[in-house]
């Protein structure tokens, strides 16, 4: 993960599709500094050369994404539930 500028600022950990929030997903170690919500950032997904020694993944170009920081966890009804029980 990096900034506009180029900056490496943090590191995807996990990446999926939240069917519930109908949204992409990386979860991402990222530097204090750039960890509040709203913060735009550049993710850069996929595996190195396109590929991977496993079969089911397809061979593929890494797409550059723009991202935005936000809270864990994502869904807004987890983040009301969990309000309640703190």
């Amino acid at each position: 993960m990096r900034t506009a500028d180029g900056t490496l600022v943090g590191m995807s950990q996990y990446c999926g599709y939240t069917i519930n929030e109908r949204e992409f997903l990386s979860l991402v170690g990222i530097d204090e500094a750039f960890a509040d919500p709203g913060t735009e950032v550049v993710l850069t997904w996929g595996e190195i050369k396109g590929g991977s020694r496993k079969p089911h993944v397809e061979r593929h170009e890494q797409p550059t994404i723009r991202a935005t920081v936000h809270t864990a966890p994502f869904s807004k009804a987890a983040q009301e539930k969990l309000r309640v029980v703190i």
